[in-house]
């Protein structure tokens, strides 16, 4: 046995050396033949990999769990030899480049990935849980979302299991009176985060064309099978902002994931707790629909830009809500995820939305990636102009569909569709710990309002604020002052002020901007 600091080092190394060598090695399609039993935990799986690698490559590394047991591996029809050690399942090439397609058979029980348990009303289920990396725990893949691949799923299982997964079904074959085979395939590429499986008694109900929800037989039963009827309405918001919907069908599933909601590609899967026939779960699923085009067709390609998923997602539930039920509802939402981020921000100082220096993935999955990329993707879509803000989402996620994308890459595009230089802009909001504290004085006299700002942090901000002031004829109007400076002072002229200034109404600023005392 190695000491625990010898065990995490080597993992590291390998970890460092699977990326490196998988730069020359491109997944191109998973095939999956799983078994399922009610008789134990163990499943076993035939995994066809294929793979395009680079004539220099001598063996391909691909990730699968020590608790999965290799039993045999193929290749052109040969049985060839392996090594299987920390997690990583190193194959040969045997010197051929090109496409290779390897079969690799193995069992054993998950201790992740595979949530395999009894859902809320006792009976066994079977649920993939893969975000961030967790495929890897039950599944032969290159698990990293910079490597996509198509895929598919051909599951036997006891026959009263029904089985949901990613793209369309094409058969359900019943092998004997205990068993069937379902086989689903999915023709898009996705990253391996995203690629799902779910066995269980389902009743399922057609809500649209396109859409269709999965219950538990018993949640149906219930009367608990209300909850996703507002999601075609959801869809159709998001192909209005966004564009077509990246792939065949949308599928709403009640399961047990660890989390409230999980976006996989085509069938997003729910934790059965927000499923009551309440339908109270309409901003998580606007979340998740979100994420069909951002995060699953274009996705990170790395962890550390993992707020070009969360961020705009929780942005375009923001939206959402905000079209459906208005503003107030909008600013409840926002003065709640206001406080989790000040909340984080207090107890992580040195952290910002890009994180790079992080020891697990999970300590990305916070309110910087969520919720204040959302704020600042808000704030940019009110500093250049919503029509201007759509386009450069637009070119962004049309240059990037079914691929991966940088943080960088995406500040390109913003500048190129804006015509502005925002490389501060997005400086001070992904990569400055903390947020901005501004203390202003005012003075009116003879028609003139005289404002003076000292900003307190250490860093200087470049803020864009809006002053609501009156004019001579009684109207509203909305001034702006841009802050460069840690002290400035502005003069606004042929204005009319009744009451002390209230700046920033809308607060589109992240952060502290008030009268000094």
């Amino acid at each position: 046995m190695f000491p625990r600091s010898q065990l995490l080092f080597l993992v590291l190394v390998l970890s460092f050396h699977l990326q490196a060598q998988n730069s020359q090695v491109d997944a191109q399609h998973y095939r999956f033949d799983v078994t399922l039993s009610d008789a134990s935990d163990t499943i076993q799986c035939d995994a066809q990999l294929t793979l395009r690698v680079a004539e220099e490559v001598a063996e391909v590394r691909v990730d699968l769990a020590r608790t999965m047991h290799v039993l045999t591996v193929t290749q052109g029809g040969d049985t060839i030899g392996f090594e299987h050690d920390l997690d990583v399942l190193k194959l040969p090439t045997g010197g051929v480049s090109g496409e290779l397609t390897y079969s690799v058979h193995y069992r054993g029980v998950p201790e992740d990935g595979l949530i395999i348990s009894h859902n809320k009303f006792g009976d066994r289920t079977f649920f993939s849980d893969h975000w961030p990396d967790r495929a890897r725990e039950w599944l032969a893949v290159i698990d990293t979302p910079a490597d996509k691949a198509t895929c598919e799923f051909v599951v036997t299982a006891p026959i009263q299991y029904d089985v949901v997964s990613n793209g369309h079904l094409l058969s359900i074959d019943t092998l004997s009176a205990e068993t069937k085979t379902t086989h689903w395939k999915m023709d898009y590429l996705i990253p391996t985060k995203v690629m799902a499986m779910g066995a269980a008694a389902f009743e399922t109900q057609q809500l649209d064309s396109m859409s269709r929800a999965w219950l538990y037989a018993r949640s149906g039963e219930q009367g608990q099978n209300y909850d996703f009827e507002e999601a075609p309405e959801v869809l159709a918001f998001m192909v209005e902002q966004l564009g077509d919907y990246p792939f065949g069908k949308l599928d709403h599933v009640e399961s047990t994931t660890k989390f409230g909601g999980m976006e996989n590609a085509s069938c997003i899967f729910y934790s059965e707790k927000h499923i009551n026939g309440n339908q109270d779960v309409n901003g998580l699923i606007a979340h998740e629909v979100a994420h069909q085009w951002f995060g699953n067709s274009a996705s990170e390609s790395s962890w550390v830009d993992v707020w070009l998923s969360e961020g705009f997602a929780t942005y375009y539930e923001y939206l959402y809500i905000q079209t459906q039920y208005g503003l107030d509802s909008m600013k409840a939402l926002s003065d709640e995820n206001e406080e989790r981020i000040r909340n984080y921000e207090e107890k992580y100082p040195d952290r910002a939305i890009l994180y790079p220096n992080y020891d697990h993935i999970f300590e990305l999955l916070n309110p910087l990636s969520y919720d204040k990329a959302a704020w600042m993707l808000r704030l940019l879509s009110y500093q250049v102009g919503q029509d201007v803000f759509a386009e450069i989402v637009k070119t962004y996620y049309q240059s990037h569909t079914y691929g991966n994308a940088t943080t960088d890459e995406f500040i390109a595009v913003a500048e190129k569709v804006s015509g502005k230089d925002l490389k501060y802009f997005f400086h001070q909001w992904l990569s400055v710990p903390g947020a901005p504290d501004v203390r202003y004085t005012w003075k009116y006299k003879r028609n003139t309002l005289e404002l003076s700002f000292e900003q307190q942090t250490t860093f200087t901000y470049q803020l864009m604020i809006d002053v609501p002031v009156q004019t001579s004829n009684n109207q509203v109007e909305i001034r702006q002052v841009f802050l460069t400076q840690k002290k400035q002072t502005f003069k606004l002229e042929e204005v009319m002020i009744h009451n002390a200034p209230d700046l920033d109404p809308l607060n589109i600023i992240y952060g502290r901007i008030q009268e000094k005392e």
